[in-house]
C-alpha cells in the first residue's frame, strides 16, 4: 500500500516539523549583519527534512506555516518572511525528484543541488528584492559593489549552512533508520528461530 499524502502518520510528522521549524526560527542566530532580512538561522533544516523523508509538499506546508508563525515577530513588514518562505521553497525543488531513491549518497546530490538553486535565487531576488528593501524602507545607501560584497556572499553562506546541517542530520537519520530495520530483521529471525548460514 503507498504511503498516502495526509495520512495520519505524515500529518503527525509535519506537525512536529512544524513546530520544530518554528522553534528554530525563533531561537537565537546570526542576525542579520547589515539588516534583519539578512538573517542566517536553521529552521529551514526541519523544512527540508519533512520534504525529503515525508513528502515535499509537507515541506512546503511546513515552510509556510512557519514563515506565517513568525510573523508576530516580524522586524521587516512581513516582507522578510514573504522572502524566507520563497527561499525554502526553492531550497526543496530537488525533493520533488527521483522520490524513490532515498539514499545518503541522494540525499548529499539533492543537497547540493538545494544549494546551487539557493544561491541562483540570490542573484535574483538581491537585486530585486533585499536591495530595495534596504534602500526603500531602511534608508541605507547601497554602494555599488554592495550587491557581490554583501548580499550574494549572505546567500551563498545561508543555504551551506543550512545544507551542511541538513545534510548532518539527515545522515544521522539514515544510520538510525539503518539500526532499527537491522535490530528488527534479527529479533524477527531470533523468533523464528532460523539460523546463520555456515
Amino acid at each position: 500500500m503507498k504511503n498516502k499524502l495526509f495520512s495520519t502518520k505524515n500529518l503527525t510528522l509535519t506537525a512536529v516539523l512544524t513546530a520544530l521549524a518554528t522553534v528554530l526560527a525563533y531561537f537565537p542566530h546570526i542576525h542579520g549583519w547589515v539588516d534583519p532580512i539578512m538573517e542566517i538561522e536553521f529552521s529551514d533544516v526541519p523544512v527540508f527534512l519533512a520534504a525529503y523523508y515525508v513528502h515535499p509538499v509537507c515541506g512546503i506546508i511546513v515552510a509556510a506555516l512557519k514563515s506565517v508563525l513568525h510573523l508576530p515577530m516580524t522586524e521587516t513588514a512581513f516582507i522578510g518572511e514573504a522572502l524566507t518562505f520563497v527561499q525554502s521553497a526553492v531550497f526543496l525543488l530537488p525533493t520533488f525528484f527521483f522520490r524513490e531513491k532515498q539514499s545518503r549518497t541522494d540525499l548529499t546530490v539533492k543537497l547540493g543541488f538545494s544549494l546551487l538553486l539557493n544561491f541562483l535565487f540570490g542573484l535574483i531576488a538581491g537585486p530585486y528584492c533585499v536591495v530595495p528593501f534596504l534602500r526603500t524602507f531602511r534608508g541605507i545607501s547601497i554602494e555599488p559593489n554592495f550587491l557581490l560584497v554583501v548580499v550574494l556572499p549572505y546567500f551563498a553562506i545561508r543555504s551551506a549552512s543550512v545544507a551542511v546541517a541538513a545534510a548532518l542530520v539527515g545522515h544521522g537519520v539514515h544510520r538510525a533508520f539503518l539500526y532499527y530495520h537491522t535490530e528488527v530483521f534479527l529479533r524477527d529471525r531470533s523468533v523464528r528461530g532460523d539460523k546463520p548460514k555456515s
